[in-house]
């Protein structure tokens, strides 16, 4: 897997270091394990306005299989799982938290965590954060 990171020195928001780079891990210990091997995965980091409001936004994508549109409402629930039959023995199992434990650090952080994703196409991850 290739990691391609695209971020700015400029960038400045009040964090929990240690709990944010947790969810930057989480989403890309995913990218990295939902990724064909000959892949890549991006991280970009920008600033966007939101409603008047300054966000720091990570985003994290990935050309891996992507996730179901029925899906995407749910995956940050704790223990919700896409595909049921993958177990924590197989590969691609887990226990259903990571991307929910994603969601709690980045509320802790008065920000949020989103998803776009086309199946075959991969899937980005948006974590933002209010500005400094």
């Amino acid at each position: 897997i290739n990691i391609l990171v695209d971020c700015s020195a400029a960038i400045a928001v009040e964090m929990d270091a240690p709990l944010l780079g947790q969810a930057v891990v989480n989403l890309l210990g995913n990218a990295i394990k939902y990724s064909a091997e000959n892949s890549r995965v991006e991280i970009n980091c920008a600033v966007r306005e939101n409603s008047g409001v300054r966000e720091a936004v990570i985003m994290i994508r990935d050309y891996g299989p992507g996730i179901a549109a029925e899906h995407l409402k749910r995956i940050f629930e704790r223990f919700y799982r896409c595909d049921k039959s993958r177990s924590r023995r197989d590969k691609q199992g887990g226990t259903g938290l990571g991307l929910a434990i994603v969601k709690h650090i980045m509320e802790l952080h008065h920000g949020g965590v989103s998803v776009e994703s086309h199946v075959g196409r991969g899937s980005t991850f948006i974590m933002a954060l209010p500005m400094v």
